[in-house]
């Protein structure tokens, strides 16, 4: 992908994710990439989920093998035991404490089977409250043809 079609889509997803901020939810179409700003704030009940993006994928990559790569922006607070859930179908990612430390960044890269919609969470630590931005990434592997069988160029008869 060249620099400008780069740059689109993050100003397009960029705007998504703006506009999904302002009612709580981020919707953006997988195959690209899913972001949250850092100014992103959750507050709740400690223990509980709650939902910070969500979006239908791509059919072209249901199903298919993938890596997701995340990058964990933290703001000066911390709150620890807070975790990141990410779901698309029966898989699930869970990256553990990504508010453990004030300013830091967290980055992992997990395997995932691509469902048919992916669900972005954070369980709220004892605090109640989540500070924190994201980047999540996807690089898939199409499913793997196999070759067709040999079939002899003539037929050979006994007889």
């Amino acid at each position: 992908m060249n620099t400008a079609a780069k740059k689109t889509r993050y100003l397009l997803l960029s705007i998504l994710a703006a506009l999904g901020l302002s009612i709580g939810l981020v919707v953006a179409p997988v195959g690209a990439d899913v972001t949250v700003p850092l100014e992103n704030v959750v507050r709740g009940e400690p223990g509980s989920v709650s939902t910070v993006a969500e979006t239908t994928v791509d059919p072209a990559i249901v199903g298919q093998s993938c890596v997701v790569s995340v990058v964990i922006a933290n703001q000066e607070s911390t709150n620890p035991e807070t975790d990141l859930i990410i779901t698309s179908g029966d898989a699930t990612v869970e990256i553990s404490g990504v508010e453990d430390e004030a300013n830091g960044e967290t980055k992992q890269s997990e395997p995932i089977i691509i469902g048919e919609s992916l669900n972005v969470q954070v369980r709220l630590g004892p605090s109640g409250v989540a500070s924190m931005g994201f980047d999540l990434s996807f690089e898939c592997k199409p499913p793997e043809t196999p070759p067709a069988p040999a079939v002899p160029d003539t037929p050979t008869y006994t007889g």
